[in-house]
């Protein structure tokens, strides 16, 4: 054993990938154990790293780090240094669902491990499976009340959920926490990560139009990024983005537009910031021309203003009913917005009663929203969770098959649901037909698959074990 660990601490300088394949193999054969398979998936891991990100040597030595941990798993189920390897490495190949399912396998071997809890976490966050990432992080913090990180990302999921009241509370539970020991830095516990509870407890406020209590959040964010200064640079930008449109919403557009220029400063490529300050400043350029500038530029002003989102849905039906002399293009840019924002307030509506499973008020809602918007495909995915939930199969498979149509992160799970609706109605031929099409489009969430009651019809048939090696990619 001690041998393969001297020639491991060797592979990261080797330069012949070809070369360590070939001597990797010979060298499992003479050490044929769990921890022999470790310690060679730690150095194709090395070596990966040693490769430009997105090589193919990079994923090439990753894959057989991989199949290097599966093996060890293999010969030792209870190998915690096998899973964990496992995990990060799906997580690095872009699978996280299947990386989930091995946190689960770890957390059967220590309920308890708060860095798997951690991880798995972070990467239902990632998968915007926020309810479920909701109670990982609950579970966590029965363990570590103090991690400020973790209230934070708590409060962000809830925010997801567009649970805003909760969300302030998770938020000011992460505050009250405060930085454990070093001001400046510990784990899980700087006050960078108060910083960012605090900027939760904006966006919740200002999401809620409670913008004076969101500006008084958002500058309490921005003082204590002072104490912070490995604070990343993004959520510190997000910060500043969020604060601005809070100073536009009360009408201090210069303001507003100092802080769009300061992320500009630091981050010329940031879009939200570059499209917040063209729109302030159209808005002011066109509230200058106003005075005698006749109808046109009030109207054009109104359409800025909507763009600026200052209004409210019935404020600004007010409005437009009160303008002169609209042109035709006008008329249709301002009821494009005003159409968005009733669609905006809908989808509140109706992400909230999903999160409440309400399912029968939840698929009434989104009818009324693909009706109007019957390209969004997440208002199609959400319908067919909702009428699945009712058992409304026949229903459900028009808007499984509609979120599946289009490219993006609805496509897989649309996909999935299909396959699930048709084995639900005893159709295993086209069940097995759209679980293919999933395993294609990447669905490998093998572990949730294996404990869906869905697919019970289905699991004594040959074709669901060729089903789950393909989605594991054997």
């Amino acid at each position: 054993m001690e041998a393969l660990a001297d020639f491991c601490r060797g592979l990261p300088s080797c330069e012949r990938p070809d070369w360590i394949e070939r001597t990797a193999a010979e060298a499992v054969l003479r050490y044929p154990t769990s921890a022999a398979c470790v310690i060679l998936g730690r150095a194709f891991r090395l070596v990966g790293y040693r490769h430009p990100k997105g090589s193919e040597v990079r994923k090439k030595m990753w894959v057989s780090a991989l199949d290097s941990y599966r093996d060890a798993s293999e010969l030792d189920p209870k190998s915690t240094e096998a899973l964990d390897g496992m995990a990060k490495l799906l997580v690095e190949l872009g699978s996280r669902a299947e990386a989930i399912g091995v946190y689960d396998r770890r957390l059967d071997l220590a309920s308890g491990h708060t860095p798997t809890l951690y991880a798995k976490g972070q990467q239902q966050r990632m998968l915007r499976r926020y309810r479920e990432a909701v109670e990982t992080f609950t579970e966590l913090l029965h363990y570590e009340p103090q991690r400020v990180d973790v209230h934070c990302y708590r409060a962000r999921c809830l925010i997801g959920l567009e649970a805003y009241d909760e969300a302030l509370r998770a938020a000011h539970e992460g505050i009250q926490a405060g930085p454990q020991g070093d001001p400046v830095r510990t784990r899980g516990g700087g006050w960078g990560y108060v910083a960012l509870c605090y900027a939760v407890v904006g966006d919740a406020h200002r999401l809620k139009s409670d913008l004076k209590q969101a500006l008084t959040a958002y500058d309490e964010s921005l003082r204590l990024v002072n104490y912070e200064p490995l604070l990343l640079l993004k959520p510190v930008n997000d910060v500043r983005i969020n604060r601005g449109i809070t100073l536009c919403k009360l009408g201090r557009f210069p303001e507003g537009a100092a802080e769009f220029r300061r992320v500009l400063n630091r981050s010329p490529d940031n879009a939200v910031a570059r499209r917040n300050l063209e729109l302030v400043e159209n808005y002011v350029a066109l509230k200058a021309k106003v005075e005698g500038g006749g109808e046109t530029v009030a109207n054009e002003l109104f359409i800025a203003e909507l763009d600026l989102d200052k209004f409210d849905r019935d404020r600004a039906r007010v409005r437009y009913a009160e303008l002169k002399d609209l042109t035709e293009d006008q008329t249709e840019r301002i009821e494009d917005r005003l159409t968005a924002m009733e669609m905006s307030g809908l989808l509140a509506s109706a992400q909230t009663l999903i999160a409440g499973g309400k399912w029968a008020e939840a698929s009434i809602a989104y009818k009324a929203i693909v009706e109007k918007l019957p390209d969004n495909t997440n208002a199609w995915f959400n319908l067919g969770y909702s009428l699945h939930a009712q058992g409304q199969l026949d229903e459900a498979l028009v808007a499984h098959k509609k979120a599946a149509a289009r490219p993006g992160p609805n496509q897989i799970l649309g996909t999935y649901n299909t396959a699930c609706a048709y084995a639900l109605k005893g159709d295993k031929d086209k069940a097995f037909e759209w679980l293919r099409k999933a395993a294609k489009a990447g669905y490998d969430d093998t572990e949730h698959m294996v404990g869906d009651s869905d697919m019970d019809s289905l699991r004594d048939d040959p074709r669901y074990k060729k089903i789950i090696e393909l989605m594991k990619g054997k």
